[in-house]
């Protein structure tokens, strides 16, 4: 059974890019969530186009949000030990800062005998005439 998550947190590491045989692009990454003030480590995955744009655009310490869904991986390690592995499948992410910047814009160079009065001394001298 899988259940829906939202969190938040930072990234601890630089996301990790793989492919299948297919070509389709998976983009693995750890999240510190700090819940009631313990921190917790989620694994998170993220298949497709949204995992080349994460591969692309997060780096370690970001502030993210994942919304997914929650999934227990059961697998045979090595030494043929069972073992559990607890995994948020991502459907959307939400950047807390761009993730792109805009060109930069060449500076305004104002006239110089310009004389500029703000709006409010011309109420301030209106109020006093």
């Amino acid at each position: 059974m899988m259940m829906r998550k939202i969190i938040m947190g930072r990234l601890g590491h630089y996301p990790t890019i793989t492919y299948t045989k297919k070509g389709d692009a998976i983009c693995e990454f750890s999240l510190a969530v700090n819940e009631g003030g313990k921190t917790t480590w989620e694994q998170i995955n993220i298949w497709f186009e949204k995992g080349v744009e994460a591969y692309t655009y997060l780096k370690k310490g970001d502030l993210i949000f994942v919304f997914g869904e929650e999934m227990t991986r059961i697998f045979k390690d090595k030494s043929g030990e069972e073992k559990r592995l607890k995994e948020i499948l991502a459907i959307e992410l939400g950047y807390s800062k761009p993730v792109y910047t805009a060109p930069p814009q060449e500076e305004f160079e104002p006239e110089e005998n310009i004389e500029f009065t703000p709006y409010y001394e011309d109420k301030i001298n209106e109020e006093l005439l």
